[in-house]
């Protein structure tokens, strides 16, 4: 068996991984991705709190499947913003553990 960590060891961990979180956070209001459609028809801008701040659809592509080629670009960008978090999670990760060598 290991030896359990002090109370302010955990502590202590609690506090480092609570700066990782506050700068993960922090990370997340600079992703922005813009994801356009196959066919160039809709635009869609997903933040790195994975929101949608906007949707262009051009006036000459407003057809039937609107909705599937939308919820398909929505989908691309979030995708993408996950990615962007992970490697930025991952960076983040690299740091403490170096710092902690």
């Amino acid at each position: 068996m290991g030896v359990k960590p002090s109370l302010s060891q955990i502590v202590d961990m609690a506090s480092k991984m609570q700066a990782q979180m506050k700068k993960m956070h922090a990370h997340e209001d600079l992703i922005t991705v813009t994801k356009t459609s196959d066919d160039g028809s809709i635009k869609v801008v997903v933040n790195g709190r994975m929101r949608v701040e906007s949707i262009e659809v051009t006036p000459d592509h407003e057809q039937t499947n609107c909705y599937e080629i939308t919820a398909y670009t929505i989908n691309q960008a979030i995708l993408e913003v996950e990615k962007k978090l992970r490697e930025q999670l991952m960076s983040i990760s690299n740091e403490h553990a170096q710092s902690d060598e």
